[in-house]
């Protein structure tokens, strides 16, 4: 009797011992699982952090040149005031010398009619006609002069405009660029959050 209850005993044990043994290489094959995709799941969180830094650089970068654009477009603007603000005043200068030369003009039919009229003052009225030619030459010089600086602000004028739908232009594509930068930034934020939480539930799990 005895030594049938040993030989039951013997035959029981190594079947516990082939659970046991396959117990522990399941465990340590989900073991290798979990280490492998937390070195993934690190790898990838890594790369999306760098791809995020760098897109803020770009953005920070942007910004930046941004700002400077609209700084000289702002000096641009003013300049550009100011030169209206010249014009407007040359404009009223020349206005008020052509009524000058329109005056002077007046002035010297007089003269010419007074001169025809009375030969006895010759002497006296060529020297008025001499001195209103005089001031009539003066005020054609200076018309000329205000005439070429009106030409020359108008040229420098149209220069403004030009540049400043240049700069414009060159505004809206950086806020275009910016505007997809920060989607792309956000859109790299989100797939690194679910990543986290990815990685965490596995954690968890």
């Amino acid at each position: 009797m005895y030594p049938t209850q040993r030989r039951n005993s013997v035959d029981v044990w190594p079947g516990w011992v082939d659970g046991l043994s396959s117990l522990l290489m399941v465990v340590i094959f989900v073991l290798m699982i979990f280490v492998v995709a937390q070195f993934f799941l690190a790898n990838q969180l890594s790369g999306r952090d760098e791809q995020l830094g760098r897109l803020n650089a770009q953005i920070a970068e942007l910004t930046e040149l941004l700002g400077v654009e609209r700084a000289e477009n702002q000096e641009l603007e003013s300049r550009y005031a100011q030169l209206s603000s010249d014009l407007q005043l040359a404009v009223m200068a020349r206005d008020e010398l052509a009524g000058q030369l329109s005056s002077l003009e007046a002035e010297r039919q007089s003269l010419s009619d007074r001169l025809a009229a009375a030969l006895d003052r010759n002497r006296t009225l060529e020297a008025e006609a001499a001195a209103a030619d005089a001031r009539l030459a003066d005020a054609f010089a200076t018309i000329e002069a205000d005439r070429e600086k009106i030409e020359l602000q108008l040229q420098e004028i149209a220069s403004l405009q030009n540049d400043i739908r240049a700069l414009r232009s060159v505004r809206d594509s950086l806020e275009t660029q910016v505007a997809a930068l920060e989607l792309a930034r956000r859109t790299a934020e989100e797939e690194a959050e679910a990543a986290r939480t990815e990685a965490e539930r596995t954690t968890v799990e």
